[in-house]
């Protein structure tokens, strides 16, 4: 259907590249913020899938690379000596701070075998990135600190993993993170779909960058 974002049932594609794509969403502000989202979590160092905008029938979707990955991690994640990089889980809010995004749960992970038992996370669903879609500048004013720690039981879950206090690490990367660079990496895909809320959408991330440290300790102080 019109509009529907395939989180959990993606439809598949095969790219000109050879590779296998999840595609989602038909409209372009689902498509430009899952797009970017990953973009720029990938550009601060959150481990994605790598993504590109995709054509089908005359429609734009966000293509995401199929890692041949798990798709239910939740098993995993009830042990947290399963997860490699259990610190990504933190940084993920961060970055979810930063774009004001408010979907964060267990259903938009994807788990990879790195050996044994241990799985590797990775990070999906952007496309509700307030900062990413029109009119940002105003919309990231009314996203609450409590609305950006991960719902439900991962939420739940992580809150007992001791991590008192924000990955500093991601913060910095994020903090340098400016207006320009922004521009840089956002206006391919811009130009792509056509989106003219480019300027906005990069105002209001280099304005949160600069704040991101208040911002995701009130997040951290919300939980």
């Amino acid at each position: 259907p019109k509009g529907l974002v395939y989180s959990t049932a993606p439809r598949r594609a095969e790219g000109d590249n050879g590779r296998s794509y999840f595609i989602k969403g038909d409209n372009n502000e689902t498509v430009f913020a899952e797009i970017a989202g990953c973009i720029l979590a990938n550009a601060v160092g959150l481990p994605v899938p790598a993504v590109a905008p995709c054509a089908f029938e005359g429609a734009m979707f966000a293509g995401s690379e199929d890692l041949n990955g798990i798709r239910d991690v939740s098993a995993w994640l009830r042990d947290r000596d399963n997860i490699e990089n259990v610190p990504d889980l933190f940084r993920v809010i961060a970055v979810d701070t930063w774009l004001a995004n408010t979907d964060r749960n267990w259903g938009n992970l994807i788990g990879e075998s790195s050996g044994g038992e241990k799985i590797r996370l990775f990070f999906i669903d952007f496309e509700k990135s307030v900062a990413l879609r029109p009119m940002p500048l105003m919309s990231t004013a009314g996203v609450m600190s409590n609305d950006l720690w991960p719902r439900g039981e991962l939420g739940s879950l992580i809150r007992g993993w001791g991590y008192l206090h924000p990955p500093q690490d991601i913060l910095t990367k994020i903090a340098e993170f400016n207006l320009e660079h922004c521009r840089e990496l956002l206006s391919p895909p811009a130009t792509a779909l056509g989106i003219d809320w480019l300027d906005s959408s990069c105002d209001a991330l280099s304005r949160r960058s600069t704040q991101i440290q208040t911002l995701v300790e009130g997040v951290w102080n919300s939980k």
